[in-house]
């Protein structure tokens, strides 16, 4: 891994960013994490840690791929901790692990996302997690030093359609999240599947795991809450809504104001997704017109025009008067 030091937060951001689209000489993706300042480290000195470097990595080839942004302060390459082969490593943790207590699952691996070997294992008793931590932590057998963290992870099952109206907000998220707080918010692009609905995920491994989480995890609901279409106190509603007539009516609104419009059947509503604060004002007052509509239909009056006596056929016309 490397640290790179700035004095300046928007420099730092433009590095990662550079550095996530970067794949290693081997094809590896770069994982960058903002690294909080500590009580002792100077003013305005904020460090990124990069993850997943080669383990000949020089400190040119960082400076390669940076060139046109503003350089860091400085850069600070650390070395490879383990020498053993995957398959000795994971008999090595698995067996510290059931010293402990027995386990309910144990999975390996070291994917493009990660140089660093990871082993993601689950005990049949929950409290063996604590002592996990605590007792592979102050280990140094054959493998070297471990870092033992406890593993938390949400998934959210969401309408394709939601995703993608949001995935300009849910970018922004999972880009704050990762820098701000080190959490993974995975959000997988919607042409992987053919269902109607994406999995997003949250999960951090840390000691105050659970706390990181739960502050990504309100900002997500935030933005799957969407915005209820209401009209004073009380949501937008009519049986229109429910029929099949009205999805070309609200996908019309949709397109028209790049958003998206979906119908909540259980709780009689509608919510807003995405969209600009002007579009979905746009959107809710049209929504509020038709409702207007839907609740005064026009009235139809029938006017008896010309008769010419009461012994032959009455002319008739009818107007219809909204």
């Amino acid at each position: 891994m490397a640290f790179l030091t700035y004095n300046d937060l928007e420099a730092l951001a433009e590095a990662a960013d550079t550095l996530l689209t970067t794949l290693t000489p081997s094809g590896h993706s770069l994982v960058c994490s903002f690294k909080p300042p500590r009580p002792k480290d100077p003013p305005n000195r904020f460090t990124l840690e990069v993850r997943n470097l080669e383990a000949n990595c020089s400190t040119s080839w960082l400076e390669n791929i940076l060139v046109g942004i503003e350089a860091p302060l400085k850069i600070k390459l650390r070395d490879p901790m383990y020498e053993l082969s995957n398959d000795e490593s994971k008999e090595t943790v698995e067996t510290l692990l059931r010293s402990i207590g027995p386990l309910a699952s144990s999975h390996l691996y070291n994917g493009p996302r990660g140089s660093k070997l990871n082993l993601t294992a689950s005990f049949l008793d929950p409290t063996n997690v604590t002592k996990a931590v605590e007792e592979l932590n102050k280990c140094f057998d054959d493998i070297g030093k471990l870092s033992v963290k406890p593993l938390i992870s949400l998934k959210f099952n969401v309408p394709i359609k939601i995703v993608e109206a949001l995935r300009a907000d849910l970018d922004k998220l999972k880009k704050q999240s990762r820098l701000e707080h080190r959490v993974q918010l995975k959000v997988p692009p919607s042409d992987t599947t053919n269902k109607t609905h994406l999995s997003l995920r949250i999960s951090a491994a840390a000691a105050d795991a659970p706390k990181l989480v739960a502050k990504i995890k309100v900002e997500l609901e935030k933005l799957l809450a969407g915005t209820i279409v209401m009209n004073d106190d009380l949501p937008v509603w009519h049986s229109f809504f429910a029929t099949s007539a009205a999805l070309p009516y609200l996908k019309g609104i949709s397109v028209a104001n790049q958003l998206y419009i979906h119908r909540d059947l259980r709780k009689s509503q509608l919510v807003i997704y995405g969209g600009a604060a002007t579009s979905r004002g746009a959107a809710q007052r049209a929504l509020m017109a038709k409702l207007a509509q839907l609740n005064h239909p026009p009235q139809m009056i029938v006017s008896i025009l010309s008769t010419t006596s009461d012994l032959v056929d009455r002319d008739v016309l009818v107007e219809c008067h909204s």
